[in-house]
């Protein structure tokens, strides 16, 4: 049985206006008590990862994570994978298969090919004790050539895809708030900024630790240290963060510098999991993306629940104004995203 509410992931745009009301008569610890061992309805589009309709939910809190940022993470996808228990993980070889049916263009090759991945993956750390995660990552290269000659070029034509697909969550909420300035940190390639900059009005400002902006958006992109942000306080109507948090080496550290540059209103989209499985999923698709299909985009793989992002809006003093569950709006990579817009009081 689910628990009773189905949906903590999304508190407007729904069709039951009493669910929204009954979460924000909860209080945190009784959202916790709730799903703790739990299941969780999950979004529609999600049903390729959990068949059932459902995910075991084991919520974790602002601390849990905090524990989670001060860990080592830089041997993490080793650790998964020297791990033979978690070959047995379901997630991972249903993540794979997706990937890799998109990639071949085809079913069943598809599916031969995740399942020869996934054996080079978990195999590989025990027949090379010594191996470093770089030699994995050209020993996966090598795999890929052999059975999808181009894969480069297929995925870069996927990759194309994603900056609209993104927009289409966020636009519908930027029109509902009143805003002019916005921050985009994180901004990546810059495209998602620039498509919110001229399809909706609005004079956005890019920032990111390096420059990764593409040749066709004219917007400038700053630079920062990934720690303190060069903006005065309430100087932006908006920030808006597009997976940005979980990819910071101190990411409480970064939503604090968000919440001290917006005058108002914070629009974070996040990857998130429901529970240790799903975990090593979400850092498995991102080593991978990051570091077999492009080069060398670093990821800290600082994850969280919804129940532990709630907790940490919460401890910030923002107001929670939606959360939507948009699940796994993207085919090319099978993660759980969710939307949050949050309100920052008035001075």
């Amino acid at each position: 049985m689910a628990a009773p509410f189905g949906k903590l992931q999304e508190i407007t745009d729904l069709s039951s206006e009493f669910l929204g009301a009954f979460i924000k008569r909860c209080t945190k610890e009784k959202i916790m008590n709730l799903y703790a061992g739990k299941q969780i309805s999950v979004n529609q589009n999600a049903r390729r990862l959990f068949p059932s309709g459902f995910a075991r939910y084991a919520p974790n809190s602002l601390e849990d994570f905090k524990r989670v940022i001060r860990q080592d993470k830089t041997k993490e996808v080793k650790s998964i994978l020297s791990n033979p228990e978690n070959a047995k993980n379901q997630l991972i070889s249903i993540g794979l298969e997706e990937i890799y049916v998109l990639l071949s263009g085809e079913r069943e090759s598809g599916k031969t090919i995740a399942r020869n991945i996934h054996s080079l993956l978990f195999s590989f750390f025990g027949k090379y004790k010594n191996a470093s995660q770089a030699e994995l990552e050209e020993a996966c290269k090598i795999e890929l050539s052999k059975v999808i000659p181009g894969y480069e070029k297929t995925f870069e034509r996927l990759m194309s895809t994603r900056t609209g697909n993104v927009f289409s969550h966020l636009k519908p909420h930027i029109e509902g708030i009143n805003v002019s300035t916005i921050l985009d940190i994180g901004a990546g390639e810059g495209e998602i900024g620039y498509m919110v900059a001229s399809r909706l009005g609005k004079q956005v400002t890019l920032i990111d630790v390096v420059d990764y902006k593409s040749p066709g958006v004219p917007l400038p992109m700053e630079l920062y240290d990934g720690k303190r942000l060069p903006y005065k306080d309430r100087q932006f109507d908006a920030v808006m963060a597009n997976q940005a948090y979980h990819h910071a080496g101190e990411p409480l550290d970064l939503f604090a510098e968000s919440v001290r540059v917006t005058n108002r209103w914070l629009i974070v989209l996040e990857s998130i999991h429901f529970n240790e499985e799903h975990r090593q999923l979400n850092v498995l698709l991102d080593w991978k993306y990051g570091n077999v299909f492009e080069a060398g985009f670093d990821c800290t793989y600082n994850y969280q629940t919804p129940a532990g992002w709630t907790e940490t809006f919460e401890k910030k003093g923002l107001r929670i104004e939606k959360i939507v569950d948009i699940g796994i709006n993207w085919s090319v990579s099978p993660d759980y995203k969710y939307l949050f817009i949050l309100s920052k009081k008035a001075e």
